[in-house]
Formats: structure tokens, sequence, C-alpha cells
């Protein structure tokens, strides 16, 4: 459901105005002049990913301000300068990508107009136009400066959710957390922001491998969107707790969160002898295996044209993670050469059916982004990996230096390996 419009602020009277810099005479009108205006926002960003339709809200404003200059004759021209005349100009500026012009209009306001009731939302407009300008630091003192000053306002959850995108372009995740925070326990927020507040969190503390955290936060914002499914009602249900559409880039992403955060568990579980530990990593692994697998069919079944084809994805390269982590069993160390190769050779043999099912669904997956259309980085990588496995096959490509890999107990396609499993004990959950 993409965000509906906000209620309209009504202002009456005049308020304060404030002199513009000049060069000489400065003169102040006041008029019940009143204007609509909107805004535009982001919701739910990440790279190339398709967003929902832009946030609207409308607002009444009244000054009117007229800066006058003194020429060397005598003379004195004026220019007037309209509030909701510059706001409507810097909207659409916003609106058309023109961000400079929107810039330039917006900070004109914020240097020379001061009420409380468009100050908020042409903070917020400017941390948008800086944000597409790519001068984040200066977008995220202005949403600061919003949540600091109007936190309790719509501006001040919106200016948290894109303040919440900025940390996480710049990998401080734990920002994230308090912010999402004061979101989750207000009780008058929609039913859309609690669920954004939900995956945001969930998708920080995915990157900080507070892993089971992470799975809370994504299953509740499903969860939720499960239980408004299920309650709504149409003629009597308040419009601000609509449920999202079961294929809501939100929901979507929380299928998928719960699907990275079990195929990391399931990563981190290397097989080492003795054998009877191989056999319990092995049937544990099988566990996290199929739960991870559950969760990114069912982000593929939303059909949303970015998280169904990254999901798709991630499947095949499970299957991949799946042949490797067998391959990469620790082995006996007193085994010659003529060992190694009778093992990888019948190894490689049993664990192949992986291989080819990784292949599989790659090539499914990628069927599924021409059908829907959904040419994005979920596509080249599909595409690339199709290649990588076919050569792999066919041309035993990097056998060798694998298996000498493996003979040294190092993991072929791994950093992680040797690290300390210390998710392992909620492996059984």
């Amino acid at each position: 459901m993409a965000r509906t419009p906000a209620c309209t602020r009504h202002h009456d009277g005049c308020s304060g105005l404030h002199l513009l810099q000049g060069v000489a005479l400065v003169a102040l009108l006041a008029s019940t002049l009143t204007a609509c205006a909107a805004r535009v926002a982001v919701v739910d960003t990440v790279p190339t990913n398709p967003e929902p339709e832009p946030i609207v809200a409308e607002y009444d404003f009244e000054p009117v301000l007229v800066r006058g200059t003194v020429h060397e004759d005598g003379t004195v021209s004026t220019v007037a300068y309209d509030l909701p005349l510059l706001f409507t100009e810097a909207n659409d500026y916003l609106r058309a990508g023109d961000n400079e012009n929107a810039l330039r209009l917006y900070t004109l306001i914020l240097d020379n107009f001061n009420d409380a009731s468009f100050l908020p939302v042409t903070h917020y407009n400017t941390g948008l136009a800086l944000e597409a300008l790519e001068r984040i630091d200066e977008a995220a003192t202005h949403y600061e400066v919003v949540i600091q000053n109007w936190p309790h306002s719509e501006d001040g959850i919106w200016s948290r959710f894109r303040l919440a995108e900025i940390r996480f372009a710049q990998s401080r995740w734990s920002d994230i957390l308090p912010l999402m925070e004061q979101i989750l326990i207000r009780s008058t927020v929609t039913h859309l922001d609690r669920v954004e507040a939900h995956v945001r969190s969930g998708s920080a503390l995915l990157e900080m491998r507070r892993l089971s955290d992470a799975a809370s936060h994504f299953q509740r914002a499903i969860d939720l969107n499960s239980n408004a499914l299920q309650a709504w009602n149409p003629s009597s249900s308040p419009e601000s707790q609509e449920p999202l559409a079961p294929g809501h880039a939100l929901i979507a992403r929380s299928h998928f969160g719960l699907g990275r955060v079990y195929h990391e568990l399931f990563s981190d579980i290397r097989l080492v002898l003795p054998q009877e530990q191989i056999t319990q990593d092995l049937v544990d692994k099988g566990q996290l295996f199929e739960r991870a697998e559950s969760s990114y069919v069912d982000a593929v079944r939303t059909g949303h044209p970015y998280w169904a084809p990254a999901a798709g994805f991630m499947v095949g390269q499970m299957y991949e993670d799946f042949y490797f982590d067998i391959l990469a069993c620790e082995m006996p160390s007193d085994f010659d050469a003529l060992h190694q190769e009778v093992y990888f050779e019948e190894l490689r043999e049993l664990i192949q059916p992986s291989l080819d099912r990784a292949m599989n669904v790659y090539e499914n997956n990628l069927a599924m982004c021409y059908r829907i259309e959904a040419e994005n980085e979920w596509t080249e990588r599909t595409l690339e990996s199709i290649q990588r496995v076919r050569d792999y096959n066919t041309n035993q490509t990097g056998w060798e230096e694998e298996q000498q890999l493996i003979f040294e107990q190092r993991h072929p396609r791994s950093a992680r390996f040797g690290d300390v499993m210390e998710f392992r004990s909620e492996a059984s959950r």
C-alpha cells in the first residue's frame, strides 16, 4: 500500500516575517493568502529497489515577503516572495528531479521565514534534495533537526526513516535501532510505519550478526501484517491501520530477511571430524537449509520485482554453498596423494546433484526475471552464476586449487572458515 495523502494543516492569521539580506530597504507585508503545497518523500530505499509511491502532504501558508533595493539613482525596486508559491515551486523542482533549484528555494525559505507550521516539512524536503545530490551528511543534519525539534510529528517519523536509510548506507547499523525504537514505542503510528520500523530494525541487526534478534523483527513484521489482513474491515477499520498487500516491498523484504538469517546460520556450520560430529552437523545444516529455503520461496511468491529475484538467486546460491561446504568437509590428515584423488573423485560425484540443482534454480530465476521484467542487479548476478557453474562443471575450473586448500583445512569459497561457531546454539530453534 502506498502512503496516502496526509491531513491538511490549516493556519489562520499572519506569522512573523524576517528580513531578507539586501543592500537597502526591506519592507514587510502581510496578507491572507492561502495556497496548498505538496511534498515528496522516498520510503524503504535500497540500491536499485523499486519504491512505493511518494508521500504527499498538504499545507496552507500565508506570509509574503518583499525585498527592496535602493539603486544609485535613488529609485527603489522590490521583489515579492510569496511563501506558498515558493514552497510549491520548490516541491515542483523536487518532483522533477531538479534538486539544485529545489534546494535553492528551500534554503531561501529556511533562511528568511520562521513559522513552526512549515519549518519541519521544509527541513525534511531539504534533506531529500541533499540526499539526491549525494550530500548525505548535510541531509542527515536536516533530518536530525526535525527529530530534535518536532519528535512526535509525522515529519519526525519520516525523518527517522530517512536518517535510518542514511545510517544503513554508512554502515552505522547500531544508530538505526534507537531511531526505530522511538517509532515502535508509540501507540499512534500507522500500520505501515510499524511494519517498516520492524523491517529496518531486522536489517540492521542482520548486518550486526545479531541473528536471533533480526529474525524476531522480520517475523514480527510478517505476523503484524498477517493479523491485520485477517482483521481488516474496509467499512469500519481506521485507514491508518490498513494492511499491506502480500506483494508489498516490506513484506517481501521481511521474508527475504528471514531467509538471510537462516542462510547465515547454515553457512556458519562447517563439517569437521570426528565422524559423529559431521553426522550431527549435517542434520543441523539440513534443518537450517530448509528454513532458509522456505523463507526465500515465500519472498519469491510475493512477486516483488526486486526481492523476488533476489530470493530466487539466494536459493541457487545456497545449493552452491551446500556443495562446497560438503566438499570442504575435514578429511583425515594422513591421506596421501592417491587417497586424496580417489576421495575427491567419489565425493564430487556424490554431491553433484546439489550443483545441478543450483543450476536449475538459477535458470528458473532468470526466466522469472524476464517474465516480470525485473532486469536489475539480481538478473545480472543470476546470469553470472549460470556461466560460472557451467564452466565449473564443463572445464573443472579451479578443481586442483580447491582440493589443495581443503587438504590444508581451508574452505575454498569462504574466508570465515575456522571462526568460532558462535551461533551454533540457535541451530535447533
